[in-house]
């Protein structure tokens, strides 16, 4: 009979795969300047989110059937192998929403950023679920300086229309964008657009702010 692997060993064989041979040292001091120079920047947040969840679904394609087993242990093994966090802790799980704590990294020097782990988070569980799902930031975690996110399961296939899809994919790295940008670059017309907007405002998907006579557009989870 073969010998199991223990996570913890598929975990670092895995990022090895996708970030190269010293992984944790590499992305650590990365994301450390990184975080340094885009802090407080609502471009540099959006930079770090897109980043965690490209590399949460790689991860998650790549450890798929041992995260099966047990998805949660398996992602706080990442954060904790990387540096990034102290791991995750479950706060509330109901049928289709989760609250966990992403912890704060043991070492006090280092900080968490918030964007990069909700990025991850959502990336590596939708992989792995298969689900639809959206990840909003809910403030600290009580008592600490972890980030609190929820995990919502969507209720309907809003997204599987593939002009909605389109638009949230633009909303990403496009936040505050008015409907004639968002119709001129994707090449639907200004009657569908609205529409379509209306359909994942009403999902709580994207949300609206004016700004003098022009109306941008932003996505609730970022």
């Amino acid at each position: 009979m073969g010998t199991v692997m223990p996570r913890a060993q598929l975990v670092r064989n895995a990022l090895t795969d996708i970030l190269g041979a010293t992984p944790a040292e590499v992305l650590g001091k990365t994301c450390s300047i990184f975080m340094r120079v885009v802090e407080s920047s609502q471009e540099g947040d959006i930079m770090l989110y897109l980043f965690g969840l490209r590399l949460g679904e790689k991860l998650g394609k790549e450890l798929g059937e041992v995260a099966q087993e047990d998805s949660w242990s398996t992602l706080s093994e990442i954060f904790t192998f990387l540096g990034l966090a102290g791991g995750i802790e479950i706060l509330t799980e109901r049928p289709r929403s989760v609250l966990i704590c992403v912890k704060p990294p043991g070492d006090p020097e280092k900080r968490i950023s918030c964007s990069l782990a909700r990025g991850i988070v959502l990336g590596f569980t939708s992989m792995i679920s298969g689900d639809q799902l959206y990840v909003k930031e809910r403030g600290p975690c009580p008592g600490e300086r972890g980030c609190l996110l929820e995990l919502t399961r969507t209720s309907e296939d809003v997204l599987m229309n593939p002009i909605r899809r389109a638009i949230v994919e633009y909303l990403r790295v496009n936040q505050g964008a008015h409907m004639r940008q968002i119709s001129r670059d994707l090449g639907i017309s200004l009657g569908s657009l609205r529409w379509h907007l209306d359909v994942l405002e009403r999902k709580g998907i994207v949300r609206e702010k004016r700004k003098g006579n022009m109306t941008e557009f932003y996505l609730s989870d970022i």
